[in-house]
């Protein structure tokens, strides 16, 4: 199995660019068949819940990928998101 890049794209959202940012990862996150954590399509399972340990991979996962792809003033502002769809 191939590793995950942590960092997907090249371009970092700066602010001026997001409409160009916001196409690519779009783009990969639906190529990595995980665009529902965005959309709100897949929910999170209580704790207690067999798949709840791989939803929060997943979701994780994407918002180390959005803060990888952020300028560092961006990237500070994440913090206070619990979940992809939120960021």
């Amino acid at each position: 199995m191939a590793l995950e890049s942590a960092q997907p794209i090249t371009i970092r959202l700066d602010g001026h660019n997001y409409s160009h940012w916001s196409f690519l990862m779009r783009s990969f996150i639906k190529g990595r068949g995980l665009w529902k954590y965005i959309s709100g399509d897949s929910k999170c399972p209580g704790k207690d819940d067999s798949k709840y340990a791989d939803w929060e991979i997943n979701n994780n996962k994407i918002l180390t990928w959005i803060a990888n792809t952020v300028t560092p003033s961006i990237n500070m502002q994440l913090g206070k998101f619990d979940t992809a769809k939120q960021a």
